[in-house]
This record gives C-alpha cells, structure tokens and sequence, in this order.
C-alpha cells in the first residue's frame, strides 16, 4: 500500500462515514417499488464480466428495486465471451460501435425501452471500465457505494444526474454553451425524466464528426475551428500530453484514428452534460448523492442543494474535492434529519465556502501546470 493511498484513506475517513451514516435508512420506508435501467457499454471480455459481477451483486441487495441489464458489447470478442459465458440476469446485444460509449448507451437503452414495460424511471449508464475508477480509498466500493434504494427512490421522483462531477480550470464555450464543468460518462445515475428534457444521449454521430475529424490524417489537430480554441485545446492536451489520460500518446499518423475516436466521446461527453444543465438538471456528485439519499423529495434542504448544483454545479464540485467541507455537508444533512434546519444552513453555507476556496486553488494550479 502507498503512503499516498494511506493519507489520503486517513483524509477522508471522517468525511466518507459520515456520508454513510446520513445516508442510513432510520425508519422503514414504504415507497413504491422502483424500476432502473442498467446499460453496460462493454470492449474488454475481463472487464465486461467482472463488471456485470459487481452490478448485480449489488443491485440483488436492494430492497424494493426491480431492474433490468443489458450489456452493449462493442466488438465480436466480448459479445462471444459474454454469451459463452451464459451468466443469467442480463441481456446481451451487438453494438455498432459507431461512437463508442454512446451509441452503445443509446442502443442499449433503446433496447430495453422495447422490452421493459413499464419504461424504467432511473437509468444507470456505464462502462466496463467504472471499477477502475475513484480508487482513492482502502474501503470504497467506487461509486456503487452511492447506489442505494434510497437515491433510486429519490432519483424516480426528483429529475437530476449523478456521477463524478469535474470542474473546468476556466469556463469554456461550446457553440451556444458555456461549460463550467461536466459529469464523467463512464458511470452515470440518470432519472428518465432528466433524459426527457435533455434528449437522446449521443448529441454528435460519427458522420456528422468525420466533416471535421477525418479518418485520414491532415497532418495537424483539426478541431479548434469547429469546436473552439478552448475546448479543442483542452482535449488535444487530454488525449496528447503526459499526466492526463493514462493511454495519452503523440499526435501521429499511427495513432491519430484512436485519438479521434477518443476525442468524438469527449465532445458527447460534454454536450451531454450541457444539454442536462440547459434543461434544469442538477448534476449531483456521486459522494453528495450518496449523502441525501435519505431525504425526503420536499424537503427545503434537499430544494435548496439541488438548485446551487443547478445554478453552480462547479460549486457542488468543489465541495466534492475538499475533504472538510464534504464532512461539513453530511453532518449538515444528519442535522436536517434531525430537525436542526438552521444548524443545517449555516453548516451547509460553510460547507460552500470551503469548496470555492478549494475549487480556486485547483483551478489556479490547472491554469499554471498547462501554461507551463
């Protein structure tokens, strides 16, 4: 175990079990049963099935909870893998592979549309690649441990979003938008009244990003008069430079088609989380989520969070990087539960003010490490 896994373990410790004491269910509930969509996006055969291993692991543990799976498998090798395998609980389909994740998220959730009835009122979009993620402590079971009966619950009657929540260092224009931040596609928690307002989730197809990315390489990066200096900047330093995307590599003619492909998930990436944010969903980070998954849908406190992550999801994002002010939130919601509504203001204020500070600091060192 490295020293830094272990600091960092001992940093959050405090913040990670208050978050799991507040979201304890203290009295039995008796919700209507509520119906999630999984959609597995799936190229590696290892990954595919251990990844189809943990979901339903878990999801077998939650009361009150009907869902349905079906794995999107985007090559011959893991579609003949999974059906080899003969694992029941899931269906298995062909992806076209057209625009990576996403098509084979829209494909996915087309096909259980067609076969679930009624249509599933959250969603759970990700890859086989979301165990890999958000390792940070010695505990954690990743962002499953945010899925529980009680944010499925709340997901069903509260329209938001889900998932890691990543700030820009500046806010960056895309066409009519203007982004501050955006939600990880590798694992997303959806309700399906959030896709309602938002549309399909591929926003860009393959055809239309081959006018601009052609599949022969022009020899330089294409990108920035289509999409802008700003975000066509940051995707090249993503996918090109040392330190950001563990498979980064030069700009070649050898590798220009994977980082293309690459780069059409990214810009999906952030039109999705855009077109979430432009329709009046809050986009949730995965440890605030699991932290109110008790409250109740009217609560004033529960009201007032989701519409700073409305108005200010970078706000909500910075308190997600602090350690204190992450602890702050969860003992202000255990104080809500508790009826102390004006404790819960005034620990949730200093909750915000902690993580704008943080939110600066990080983004005044993401501006000095790329201008450097």
């Amino acid at each position: 175990m490295s020293a830094r896994k272990l600091i960092s373990a001992v940093v959050w410790m405090p913040a990670d079990l208050a978050e799991l004491a507040c979201s304890l269910q203290l009295v039995r509930r008796g919700d209507r049963p509520v119906s999630l969509g999984v959609v597995l996006a799936a190229w590696d055969p290892i990954h595919a099935l251990r990844s189809v291993g943990l979901l339903q692991r878990h999801l077998k543990k939650l009361a009150g909870v009907t869902w349905s799976m079906v794995v999107v498998a985007n090559n011959d090798a893991v579609l003949a893998e999974l059906r080899r395998s003969g694992g029941g609980g899931f269906a298995v389909i062909a992806g076209s592979n057209q625009e990576a994740e996403f098509s084979a998220y829209e494909e996915g959730r087309q096909a259980l549309l067609r076969q679930v009835r009624p249509a599933p009122g959250v969603w759970l979009i990700l890859n086989d690649r979301f165990p890999a993620y958000n390792r940070r402590h010695l505990w954690d079971t990743r962002q499953l441990s945010c899925l529980n009966a009680g944010l499925l619950h709340l997901a069903s009657c509260v329209e938001m979003a889900s998932g890691q929540v990543n700030p820009f260092a500046t806010t960056i224009p895309l066409w009519q938008h203007r982004l501050s931040c955006f939600i990880g596609s590798y694992w997303v928690l959806v309700s399906a009244g959030a896709l309602d307002r938002a549309g399909p989730l591929r926003s860009v197809t393959a055809t239309e990003f081959g006018l601009h990315a052609p599949a022969s390489f022009p020899g330089y990066w294409p990108l920035s008069s289509w999409l802008g200096p700003e975000l066509s900047g940051y995707i090249a330093a993503w996918l090109t430079g040392p330190g950001r995307w563990q498979r980064a590599e030069p700009l070649t003619a050898v590798s220009w088609n994977r980082l293309r492909f690459k780069a059409l998930s990214i810009v999906n990436e952030k039109l999705l989380s855009a077109r979430l944010t432009e329709s009046g969903v809050p986009l949730v980070p995965w440890r605030q989520a699991r932290a109110i998954s008790q409250l109740d849908p009217g609560s004033a406190f529960l009201q007032t969070l989701l519409q700073i992550c409305r108005d200010h999801p970078d706000r909500c994002a910075g308190i997600a990087l602090n350690p204190r002010a992450s602890l702050l939130l969860a003992v202000a919601i255990i104080a809500t539960r508790a009826g102390l509504a004006t404790i819960a203001e005034r620990l949730l204020l200093s909750a915000l003010q902690l993580g704008d500070a943080t939110l600066s600091e990080w983004r005044s060192r993401e501006i000095a490490a790329r201008g450097a």
